[in-house]
């Protein structure tokens, strides 16, 4: 009687012992096919991710492209502005394009004051002026902002409308903010 207790006992922990491996067998499946629909998703997630980065890549490539289009837009209008700058009998108007010190012509450094003395100067012995720019400026871009080089026409009358013509070919430097900092000329021909 007593082997059987002890037999009857062990097949109780046995059986006992097998319910709890199905158990546990049962759980480990489960946390398997919870394991695959995660790596699923995370696959599908880092499809989705990788989808979306390029897409901003793609976007970002567009915005940049943009933006050089515009920066060269603007850049190829300062000639214009300049041309209309110089044409204004408006000291102050003028005085706005240029940065606090300027590499002026033959000049030298000259301050903004200086310059605009020397525009005031000649406002009075021409005070008809028409600058008109003849193409788009060649633009290389440098460390501290731009070099624009253009022609500009000019006719200037002084006051008994004698005229004085010509064309030069300028080349600025202007700096991330539009200011000239270096404004050079070469007449390319001349008439008084």
């Amino acid at each position: 009687i007593g082997l059987a207790k002890v037999a009857e006992e062990e097949t109780k922990k046995t059986q006992d012992a097998l319910e709890q491996a199905k158990t546990e067998r049962g759980k480990a499946i489960d946390l398997a096919r919870e394991a695959e629909r995660l790596a699923a998703a995370a696959k599908e997630s880092e499809a989705e991710a990788n989808e979306n980065l390029e897409i901003a890549r793609n976007e970002t490539a567009k915005a940049q492209k943009l933006q050089v289009n515009l920066e060269h837009a603007l850049l190829e209008f300062i000639p214009y502005r300049i041309a209309t700058a110089l044409s204004d009998n408006n000291v102050e108007r003028q005085a706005e394009m240029w940065a606090d010190k300027v590499d002026y012509l033959t000049f030298g450094i000259n301050t903004r004051s200086q310059i605009t003395g020397s525009l005031r100067r000649d406002l009075t012995r021409w005070p008809t002026r028409q600058f008109l720019v003849m193409t788009k400026p060649n633009i290389v871009k440098l460390d501290n902002g731009y070099e624009l080089e253009f022609p500009l026409n000019y006719t200037l009358l002084d006051k008994n409308r004698n005229p004085s013509t010509g064309e030069l070919m300028v080349t600025i430097r202007i700096d991330p903010d539009t200011k000239v900092f270096s404004y050079k000329s070469e007449v390319l021909r001349a008439k008084k």
